[in-house]
């Protein structure tokens, strides 16, 4: 006679209670481990996107070098008199014969520098990036065209 037939109903009953018992640790314990797993992946990424993501600014900056906009930038639709000349170039930016800053950062589509605390801000207002408008100060927002290139 085989051994399970030789097992009462109880013993069966008890034996099986116990096996349910223990596979039911198990699927706990996997539920737990592919629980930790999903949070270390998730915290995983998110470390990983915050180290990385200086490489988004690099990235940038070598599709828009700066040398696309190097050059005599001119004000427009001012009296000659009060036209006001920037020049940018690898060394910085100068107006009017001075050094405004040797700082700045240009990202394809604006164009942000500060001098002595105060923020600057130009927008590229056509594809070609030869026309920009300053869009930090709220009641004049003056265009400037570039005149010639360096």
């Amino acid at each position: 006679m085989p051994k399970a037939a030789k097992l009462n109903r109880d013993q069966m009953f008890n034996n099986s209670q116990a096996d349910a018992a223990a596979n039911g640790s198990g699927v706990k314990n996997r539920k737990r481990l592919e629980l930790f797993l999903i949070l270390l992946l998730v915290l995983g990424s998110i470390v990983a996107a915050i180290l990385y993501g200086n490489v988004i600014d690099r990235i940038k900056s070598t599709l828009a070098p700066k040398q696309e906009i190097y050059g005599v930038w001119v004000e427009q639709d001012v009296a000659y008199y009060s036209t006001r000349r920037l020049e940018i170039g690898p060394d910085g930016i100068t107006m009017e014969g001075r050094v405004y800053t040797t700082r700045y950062d240009f990202d394809g589509h604006y164009l942000t520098f500060k001098v002595a605390g105060q923020e600057y801000k130009f927008q590229m207002t056509n594809p070609e990036n030869t026309e920009m408008k300053q869009v930090t100060s709220a009641h004049y927002k003056p265009i400037f065209r570039m005149s010639g290139k360096n």
